[in-house]
Parts: C-alpha cells; sequence; structure tokens
C-alpha cells in the first residue's frame, strides 16, 4: 500500500493552488502532531494529494485522512483490501490490482471484488453520475494468466446467491 502510494505520488507535482497546497501542509503537521513522529512517504505523497490508509496507521491518522480525501485534499487514496471494504469513502474509480491481497495466497471472492468496487459511483455522494472500477491485471499468478483466471472467476462464472436477513428472516444463513 505504501509503495504503491509512494509511486502515484511520483506521478504528480505539488499543487500550484496556495490554498489546497496550505490544506495539505496542515495535514502533514497534523499527522505528525498525532504521532510525534513523521512518515516520509506518507508526508511526501500528501503533498501530492496521494495517502495511504491501512491497519499500521493510528486511529487519529486515519480519520485525519479519512477527512481529507472527504473534502477533497486528498484526491487518491491507496488502501487494502479490508480497509477499502470495510471504509465508508465514496470514491468516482476504484482500481482494484491484481486477483490477490498482498501476501495472500487465494484469490478475492465474488464478494470482496464487489465490497471493493462498491466504494466506486455511490448514488448521491459521488462527484458524477456513475463510477468506474478498473481491474489491472499485469501479473501471472500459478500456471494461468491473471486475465484468463480473471474471464474464469468474474466473467464466466456466476456470483453467489445472497440473500437478505432484513427482507427474509426465515431465509438460510
Amino acid at each position: 500500500t505504501e509503495s504503491t502510494c509512494r509511486a502515484l505520488a511520483g506521478r504528480f507535482e505539488e499543487s500550484a493552488h496556495p490554498g489546497v497546497a496550505a490544506l495539505r501542509r496542515d495535514l502533514v503537521n497534523g499527522l505528525f502532531q498525532a504521532t510525534g513522529k513523521e512518515s516520509p512517504v506518507l508526508a511526501q505523497s500528501v503533498l501530492r494529494g496521494v495517502a495511504f490508509h491501512h491497519a499500521g496507521l493510528l486511529q487519529e491518522e486515519k480519520k485525519m485522512i479519512e477527512a481529507a480525501y472527504r473534502r477533497g485534499v486528498v484526491k487518491v487514496l491507496c488502501a487494502t483490501t479490508t480497509v477499502a471494504a470495510g471504509v465508508n469513502l465514496p470514491a468516482d474509480r476504484v482500481v482494484i490490482r491484481g486477483l490477490v491481497a498482498y501476501g495472500a495466497k487465494n484469490y478475492y471472492t465474488h464478494v470482496q471484488m464487489q465490497q471493493m468496487g462498491g466504494r466506486s459511483g455511490r448514488q448521491g455522494e459521488s462527484s458524477r453520475d456513475g463510477g468506474d472500477v478498473v481491474v489491472v491485471l499485469s501479473r501471472q499468478i500459478g500456471p494461468n494468466s491473471t486475465r484468463r483466471t480473471f474471464e474464469d472467476r468474474f466473467l464466466h462464472e456466476s456470483p453467489p446467491l445472497v440473500r437478505s436477513a432484513l427482507l427474509e428472516p426465515d431465509a438460510p444463513a
């Protein structure tokens, strides 16, 4: 997550708009005050409008980064799959990098892909009508290419049936 953040931030310049630049510097200072230490990757990335969000951050850091993202101070948020599925941060575009979480051995499930992609284009919360989900397939995993695996698992295979316990209280779990 941090390496992706660093790589993306390297493609952006610091904001030329004085108001945005000041808000980003304030965020970097606030993150430092919250922890007493500076994360060089996070500090340099935030100045370019990019941040990361994962379980290794303190709760206060997470709150500050989420608030900055909601306000548009942070434009790109790199997150782990757990965070991507569990934090209510709507986005216009979600990029899913690969079919396996970092350090995992199993492919994402349909539900995990839906949860991550579901951040995109939330009705009433997106800045435009609809959203985009981009799945980047650039690595080989096992004997088959990731493209073939993606097609087999997510295009040709039906997702599991989901039943609402709220709408159907007697439905099997």
